[in-house]
């Protein structure tokens, strides 16, 4: 705080040796320790060589891909295309598991398989064991005992100019950033589902989400039909992405099927190309290593309990909770 201040004092004065004087009386730039750690890492260990997550950490990342694998059954169940999206990228490319500290896990869906999604997860309400939060960016899905939880994130696919040039890049960010202003301006509601709620309060609420997704997919629709372009660009819907975070087309398309973590699931056609555009080079340590989701919180007896008999369970078990009702045909 005393830096900054001593910096804003400096801006008016009229010589560099008198601004440079008063920015020195507010002290050295202080370095969060964060990054100080994180700088260590990256100019001494191989990231690839970092050891897998142990105890508690594990735990979470197992049950969420416990939770992730009945997710899978179900999407390939009901013909819904979905593509695994950001740490699991990093992860499949160096580990073929999770990132070590990684504790969530997320997969995106293009707006048509998203209100596909919709349509068949309102078939498994109410749910005994799981809780749905539903907002103008995320479709949340939490396993009630153990807290594991995936996002679902959508995406609109539009005709723009090249996303992997400068010029192409700016025109796209531009666009999303005046869809974002539009979007984060409006009133969306933020909804949960739980099984104490009756069908017809489920039914409203479901209503209201197809109205929102709906509204958010025409305003991008029409602020990208004045970008001119031939490629086909994928971009988030949700505004919780980073300015670039845009690919082409066929970066993720077709979706391939890849062994990740002792399991097959679906994700983009170039999983390097993605987190080259992400991220840059995701041989290094990230900035935001240290950071953990507040479901990571609790590391209570209680917990550690629920997450053990949850991964105890066969896949069918977990399937048979997730979408009580809906057999599983798949091969």
């Amino acid at each position: 705080m005393k830096r900054t201040l001593f910096r804003i004092l400096a801006f008016p004065l009229p010589t560099r040796s008198m601004r440079n004087y008063v920015r020195r009386l507010g002290g050295p730039r202080v370095v969060p320790p964060t990054k100080r750690i994180t700088d260590i890492l990256r100019a001494t260990i191989d990231i690839s060589a970092v050891s897998p997550a142990h105890g508690f950490l594990r735990y979470i990342q197992q049950a969420n891909l416990q939770l992730l694998g009945a997710f899978d059954t179900f999407a390939r169940k009901n013909a819904i295309e979905y593509f695994m999206i950001g740490g699991a990228i990093a992860g499949l490319i160096r580990y073929g598991k999770c990132v070590p500290w990684d504790d969530d896990i997320d997969v995106g869906m293009t707006a048509e398989n998203y209100e596909k999604f919709l349509i068949a997860a309102r078939k498994i309400l109410p749910n005994d064991e799981y809780d749905l939060m539903l907002t103008s960016n995320v479709f949340r899905i939490v396993h009630k005992k153990t807290r594991a939880f995936l996002d679902i994130l959508r995406y609109g696919v539009h005709s723009t100019p090249n996303c992997y040039t400068d010029t192409g890049a700016n025109q796209i960010a531009y666009a999303q950033q005046q869809y974002n202003r539009v979007v984060q301006n409006k009133t969306f509601l933020k909804f949960y589902v739980t099984n104490k709620m009756s069908r017809t309060e489920i039914s409203d609420i479901y209503a209201h989400i197809y109205a929102q997704h709906r509204d958010a997919t025409k305003i991008q629709t029409e602020l990208f039909s004045y970008i001119p372009g031939y490629d086909k660009t994928v971009v988030p819907i949700h505004t919780d992405g980073k300015p670039f975070e845009f690919y082409s087309f066929d970066t993720i398309f077709p979706i391939v099927r890849k062994r990740f973590d002792g399991r097959e699931l679906y994700f983009p056609s170039d999983p390097e190309l993605y987190a080259t555009k992400c991220w840059g080079d995701i041989w290094q340590f990230p900035d935001d290593i240290f950071r953990t989701h507040e479901y990571t919180h609790d590391q209570s007896p209680s917990r550690l309990i629920n997450l053990r008999e949850y991964l105890k369970r066969d896949a069918k078990s977990i399937y048979d909770g997730f979408a009580p009702g809906q057999k599983d045909e798949t091969k």
